[in-house]
């Protein structure tokens, strides 16, 4: 089996390359017992293991020295490239490009014709774009959903939860209106990035959403924007097939 690991801040998610096809299994916290979920939910010892970690160095040394003592393989950490792939990295120093990113890059390269962006709605919210030639256009990072509630909670004396509550279009109570705003602020972001790509770029451009919360934000999006919740994970399956 080659196995396929996402590591963010707040969630793992796993997948298997089974031939050319991929399949996903559960995910289970960042915090949580990651060894002990994964090793339930292997059926078949890994003979490859590859990996976007975001969740830092701490936790990347205790899952490859895990890796080789129970299965005897080392974990395949994926970088940020400055060429690879089919894709050009649009950052002036490449490796700083978070390797997520670089991955849902790969994905978008194999996976969509033409020009495309792609927000991803995470603890932080990235939008990237990717040309026709397989240039990264370069990005933009704020604040996930909850990290704009916590920085109200944070720095001002009135709000004091960081519980997000629904509404349809505007706040009748605090919790809503946070919600509403955050929700409007990541979507109204991402349609001016993609309008200004397709003035850029002279031509349309195709629009990916991914990430923990992008259920959440595609209802305040135009209905062309597309799901894709496992990006990452087809980013790595590129890479695993090519460099096999």
């Amino acid at each position: 089996m080659i196995a396929l690991l996402d590591i963010g801040n707040s969630r793992v998610k796993w997948g298997w390359l089974e031939g050319a096809a991929l399949h996903t299994g559960r995910p289970c916290a960042t915090s949580g017992d990651i060894e002990q979920h994964l090793s339930m939910e292997w059926t078949t010892p890994p003979r490859r293991v590859l990996v976007s970690n975001v969740a830092g160095p701490t936790l990347q040394q205790r899952l490859d020295a895990w890796l080789q003592t129970r299965y005897g393989v080392c974990a395949e950490f994926v970088r940020a490239l400055p060429q690879a792939y089919g894709v050009t990295n649009g950052y002036r120093e490449p490796r700083r490009l978070g390797c997520d990113r670089w991955l849902a890059l790969l994905a978008l390269r194999h996976g969509w014709q033409g020009a495309v962006c792609v927000l991803d709605v995470g603890t932080a919210a990235t939008f990237d774009l990717l040309d026709g030639n397989g240039l990264h256009r370069g990005g933009a990072i704020v604040p996930g959903l909850n990290l704009m509630a916590r920085a109200l909670v944070d720095n001002t004396v009135a709000i004091t939860s960081t519980v997000l509550s629904e509404a349809d279009w505007l706040g009748h109570a605090t919790d809503q209106a946070i919600h509403c705003g955050a929700l409007n602020a990541l979507a109204g972001m991402a349609e001016r990035l993609r309008r200004q790509a397709c003035r850029e770029l002279n031509q349309p451009v195709s629009a990916i959403l991914t990430g923990g919360d992008a259920l959440l934000l595609a209802s305040c999006l135009p209905e062309d924007w597309q799901m894709a919740p496992d990006l990452v994970l087809q980013g790595l399956a590129v890479v695993a097939r090519e460099a096999a």
